[in-house]
């Protein structure tokens, strides 16, 4: 069977990405684990579309932000920063802040903690930052995720630098191996949640990935 090839464009749908992003993340470890104090997968998907929106829009300003759209839908989208652009700087942080603030006080307290959690590793020489990838569940399966990887692949590979990324979800970590993605820290975060493992991973140029994912 032959899979579509996706394009992959600039983001223009600030809130159709969003409510992918939230889908998408809806069930993720270290989602659940910091707004474990949602009432319901609704409710926290709920709550997760005012952050994604935020991010979307700060990244815009300070990095980029690039999805796939299928029958018109965002099914996927991207937010990544290049050499340089990370951190963004005080204005760019606080725009990140913007949608977290707004899940409240508790849960705004634990994605700090999660993100100081994340910067442990952050490595210091010039490379290509993938912060969010997600696919709508609805999406899932159809090559969007590997038509937006090999974007940031493409981009690194042109300016001969590393690709970086942190994940706390066990099934991904495969999927970024097979686009020459290779874990080189991982540790549990019991400060969060006693099941929760981060694993932070680096590509470097010309490693090999495949056609399609």
């Amino acid at each position: 069977m032959t899979r579509k090839t996706h394009t992959v464009q600039p983001l223009t749908d600030v809130p159709g990405a969003a409510r992918a992003l939230a889908r998408a993340f809806r069930d993720n470890p270290g989602m659940r684990a910091i707004l474990s104090a949602a009432s319901s997968d609704q409710h926290r998907e709920q709550l997760l579309v005012p952050v994604f929106d935020g991010f979307c829009r700060a990244v815009q300003r300070c990095g980029r932000v690039e999805t796939v759209t299928i029958d018109g839908r965002v099914a996927g989208a991207q937010l990544t920063f290049g050499p340089g652009q990370y951190p963004p700087g005080a204005s760019g942080t606080l725009a990140l802040a913007r949608g977290i603030v707004r899940t409240g006080a508790w849960h705004t307290a634990r994605f700090a903690a999660a993100s100081q959690l994340m910067e442990r590793h952050h490595p210091k020489t010039p490379h290509h930052y993938l912060m969010v990838l997600g696919v709508d569940p609805e999406f899932q399966g159809q090559g969007v995720g590997g038509a937006l990887l090999r974007a940031l692949t493409a981009r690194a590979e042109a300016d001969g630098v590393d690709c970086y990324l942190e994940t706390d979800k066990a099934s991904s970590v495969g999927l970024y191996e097979r686009h020459g993605y290779n874990v080189f820290w991982t540790e549990p975060f019991p400060r969060l949640s006693d099941d929760l493992q981060v694993w932070w991973m680096l590509r470097q140029p010309s490693a090999e990935s495949p056609a399609e994912l």
